[in-house]
């Protein structure tokens, strides 16, 4: 993904991004963006405010067969002291998933998704929505991570433990 801490804006938009519905406005001031980070270093982070419309802010990934048959996770750092207001989509396929809502609190928070994506995959669009409750939150770190392909694990037969092959009970 890029511009994933909101460094860079152009027009009064995210670089990188496409607003798909509502306004994200870039927020500069100490303390409304998440600095605790060591993976990214900057002083913005995106500032949604959702009064009665739905806001949606998407990027598709240039990759997506990366992805293949791995466990993708979805995460970013979100801060707003009301709850329920910003959640996670990530649509694999033309199929969407979503992550919980923030909790509302006063520090920044992790909300993420975590899932095993197709053997094929050819689309994968990620979406930061702020689509249930009105009230403003401030969105930073938003990282698309994958893990390595899944493994089968195969069991010998003739007993033993059916998870692990082992005659050890103990």
């Amino acid at each position: 993904m890029t511009n994933c801490g909101f460094e860079n804006w152009t027009g009064g938009n995210p670089d990188d991004w496409t607003i798909n519905s509502g306004t994200v406005t870039e927020e500069t001031t100490a303390g409304y963006y998440d600095s605790d980070s060591t993976s990214v270093t900057g002083s913005s982070s995106a500032k949604f405010v959702r009064s009665g419309s739905d806001i949606s802010l998407s990027q598709s990934i240039s990759s997506p067969s990366n992805f293949n048959d791995n466990i993708l996770n979805f995460r970013a750092r979100v801060k707003s002291t009301t709850k329920e207001v910003i959640r996670l989509r990530v649509t694999i396929n033309s199929t969407d998933h979503y992550s919980g809502y923030n909790r509302g609190q006063e520090r920044f928070e992790d909300i993420s998704l975590r899932l095993i994506c197709p053997t094929s995959v050819s689309s994968i669009t990620v979406y930061v929505l702020a689509d249930s409750s009105n009230g403003t939150a401030y969105v930073d770190e938003v990282r698309l991570m994958r893990n390595g392909s899944m493994t089968t694990a195969s069991v010998g037969t003739g007993g033993g433990c059916k998870q692990c092959g082992s005659y050890n009970y103990y």
